[in-house]
């Protein structure tokens, strides 16, 4: 599910719905079983290949979605509450943490998909080894 995708939320359908912008069509909806809840933000993780959706209303939380490349499926597979109701969330720029906006004044950083470093320089590598012998007709020296 890549290409031209956009993710969104409506405000009391209690699900995620992703479009084709070059069609316009829906290609599919995931029920986040939170009718009564807000969905006020959506994450993806391509290393973990999670979503994690962010909700607001009597119970604020955090919930995680597992994805395959391969299928449209998704599946919950953690939730974390909140005492306080999250406004919005954003992930950082080393993909490792999410910051979540509680009331106007205040933020809270998770870490959320914590990254395993052994494994992250072995799929580096592979990217690596995967990219010579694509273009491994090509060589070019610099001085």
């Amino acid at each position: 599910m890549y290409g031209n995708i956009i993710a969104t939320s409506g405000l009391n359908d209690g699900s995620v719905k992703f479009w084709n912008l070059s069609t316009g069509e829906m290609v599919t909806s995931v029920q986040t079983d939170n009718r009564i809840f807000t969905t006020s933000s959506i994450v993806f993780d391509q290393y973990y290949r999670e979503m994690a959706t962010s909700h607001s209303g009597t119970k604020s939380c955090i919930n995680i979605w597992k994805y395959s490349a391969a299928s449209i499926d998704f599946a919950l597979t953690h939730e974390i509450e909140f005492a306080d109701r999250g406004l919005n969330m954003v992930k950082s720029a080393c993909d490792q943490y999410v910051g979540i906006l509680i009331d106007p004044d205040e933020l809270a950083f998770i870490d959320l998909f914590q990254k395993d470093e052994r494994c992250h320089s072995e799929n580096i590598e592979a990217r690596r080894k995967q990219l010579s012998l694509k273009f491994s007709s090509i060589r070019q020296q610099i001085r």
